[in-house]
């Protein structure tokens, strides 16, 4: 009987990390949505209007899943860190397409003046 038994320690093992994972595991699911949200702040987003309102989205969003994974659900967490991750890439692509207009526009007058 001692041969069947071998797993037990393997399971207070595995149960005993897996009470301290949870601010890690909150961690690492955030991750990706924070730093496409830092990326978006250094892009601009906080002057561009609309990037600015979806990068507000994508804390809020990160914040309600910290939250959710906090109080055990873990599924309703997921599906939130998805839209905070979609709100965050929307600000950051918002942000960098500001940039690119302003960068056209400054072209365009500078090639209008040469002209002249």
């Amino acid at each position: 009987m001692r041969h069947a038994q071998w797993w037990k320690p393997l399971v207070l093992v595995a149960g005993l990390l897996g009470c301290g994972s949870g601010p890690q595991l909150a961690a690492s699911r955030t991750a990706a949505p924070e730093a496409v949200l830092r990326a978006a702040r250094q892009a601009g987003a906080g002057s561009v209007p609309q990037a600015a309102y979806h990068a507000e989205l994508a804390r809020k969003h990160i914040a309600l899943a910290r939250q959710l994974l906090a109080d055990g659900r873990p599924d309703l967490a997921e599906l939130t860190l998805m839209r905070a991750q979609a709100d965050a890439d929307l600000a950051l692509v918002l942000a960098r397409e500001a940039a690119v207009k302003e960068a056209a526009e400054q072209a365009t007058g500078e090639a209008q003046e040469l002209r002249e």
